[in-house]
């Protein structure tokens, strides 16, 4: 008989609980660190974990670094995945627009399907505590969450509604250039959901399982502070591994790891390269450089919009996660690796 694990008595939690309480952040407890997997600091110990190998792709000649994990089986990790002007350009529109309506958010509640506004109320609260308006920093308003595009997931009931927004076709790019990369097989990208951190926000363990199709894999991009990233198996008995993912990395859950547990127990604060970024910037966009802030006109919720200067302050103080999934399945499809072995 299953027994219930109790939130109370550190005895009784599970072995991804432990791992959340050990990585997540408190203000009086120094965080213990031991046994964060940093694959920047790869080595022969390692091994053990996952293996390390190389993939060109010939569309662009670029050379990737590419991590497969032996648990949970499908687990794959690409570093630097996205180059600095791809993460500005990604950052920028979900800064500026991807929250913005028709779009769901855990602000804005909306029915694809009858393409109208929900009748459920919308939360109150006050904006002037969320909304950070500073031109010499940026404009968001802290209390967005999550956003959607594609397919809209309900989170309350788990399910897809019927109806969808569109996914940019440069966004819906990214997800198919990875899997041709590792040379997996047919794949539609139906919903992204794009998750805002601060530095202080986490997500708890969870299983993705409200798409009908459970086989596709999740396509998860990560931009801005780095975060601990624990993913474990089909239970919470199982022990995760905590895997440190950074600014441009992609993470693969296929196979047995689509399966899985995982969440996000911290963010790392002071953890984005923001001088690179601001070296691009001032070396290859100087009339970003030249007009910022210089002309800032208000939408009518009062919101302008973020140049690039902006949206490296956000990420300096801010993780964004974009992760796809396929949602209706194929006639037949299944993850097949081919040369990322």
């Amino acid at each position: 008989m299953m027994q219930t694990v109790t939130e109370t008595d550190p005895n009784n939690f599970s072995e991804f609980k432990k791992s959340e309480k050990q990585f997540r952040h408190f203000l009086k407890k120094k965080t213990d660190f031991t046994g964060m997997i940093d694959l920047n600091k790869y080595d022969a110990s390692m091994e053990h974990i996952c293996t390390k190998s190389t993939l060109t792709d010939s569309t662009n000649n670029k050379t990737y670094t590419v991590f497969k994990f032996g648990f949970p089986e499908g687990l794959y990790v690409i570093k630097d995945f996205l180059t600095i002007p791809e993460q500005l350009t990604l950052s920028k529109k979900c800064v500026n627009d991807y929250y913005k309506k028709p779009h769901r958010t855990n602000l804005y509640i909306y029915d694809p399907e009858f393409m109208q506004n929900s009748t459920e109320p919308l939360q109150t609260y006050d904006k002037k505590l969320f909304v950070i308006d500073d031109p010499e920093k940026y404009y968001f308003n802290t209390k967005i969450r999550w956003s959607n595009l594609g397919f809209q997931y309900d989170w309350n009931d788990r399910i897809y509604p019927a109806g969808h927004t569109n996914i940019p076709d440069d966004l819906a790019e990214f997800p198919l250039r990875v899997l041709k990369l590792l040379d997996f097989g047919e794949y539609k990208p139906e919903c992204v959901i794009l998750n805002y951190y601060g530095a202080r926000n986490y997500m708890g363990g969870h299983l993705d399982d409200g798409e009908k199709d459970q086989v596709s894999p999740i396509i998860s991009f990560s931009i801005g502070l780095s975060c601990v990233f624990l993913i474990g198996g089909k239970t919470r008995d199982i022990k995760p591994h905590p895997i440190k993912l950074d600014s441009g990395d992609v993470l693969i859950m296929s196979g047995e790891s689509r399966l899985s547990y995982h969440g996000v127990p911290r963010v790392l604060e002071d953890s984005f390269n923001k001088e690179d970024f601001l070296k691009y910037v001032n070396e290859s966009m100087p009339e970003v450089v030249e007009k910022h802030n210089e002309d800032l006109p208000r939408d009518d919720e009062g919101a302008w919009k973020n140049d690039e200067i902006h949206i490296i302050n956000y990420l300096a103080e801010n993780r964004l996660n974009f992760n796809f999934r396929q949602v209706y399945p194929t006639e037949e499809y299944g993850p097949v690796p081919g040369n990322s072995s």
